[in-house]
């Protein structure tokens, strides 16, 4: 008995363990040239609001890497007066967002992985995102299903005899 309550407490631990890692995990790397710092900080909120009514959880809330600022001197005279110059800059606001989707979510409602996509496609055009997505190998089950099911109704449509 205690060998069968030793794997017993196996087995449990396997299946939170697979419960786990059986999600699709996105990140977002967003970058803002606008020089309204506020406005990087609305568009995070209203991006959390959108992704937590897809279903997905937050691994971590908003991340701030630090603040990029270049610059860049540039003679104002055209010829060799160095005390008039014009000093521009050029400052380069960053977030990042992590958040994961549960397969089992994704499985009942096929439209919740497009769904971190098509948040992505209403930025701003000084806003640009990188969108990295990890997940297990059995993610991509469903994905495979539905190719394969397009396929065979493709081949059954092509056999089907035409009607004169």
């Amino acid at each position: 008995e205690p060998c069968q309550a030793e794997q017993n407490r196996w087995n449990t631990a396997n299946m939170e363990f697979a419960a786990r890692s059986m999600r699709r995990e996105f990140t977002y790397h967003i970058k803002s040239i606008d020089t309204r710092k506020w406005w990087i900080n609305e568009l995070m909120r209203r991006m959390q609001i959108a992704i937590k009514h897809t279903g997905a959880t937050f691994d971590s809330g908003v991340r701030s890497p630090p603040t990029k600022l270049k610059r860049w001197v540039v003679l104002a005279s055209p010829h060799i007066d160095k005390c008039a110059m014009d000093t521009f800059e050029q400052v380069t606001t960053r977030r990042k967002i992590l958040f994961h989707t549960p397969l089992k979510l994704e499985v009942d409602e096929p439209n919740v992985r497009n769904a971190a996509y098509s948040i992505a496609g209403h930025l701003m055009d000084s806003t640009a995102i990188r969108i990295e997505e990890s997940s297990p190998g059995l993610a991509s089950l469903p994905e495979v299903f539905y190719v394969l099911k397009q396929a065979r109704a493709k081949q059954i449509a092509a056999e089907a005899p035409k009607a004169l």
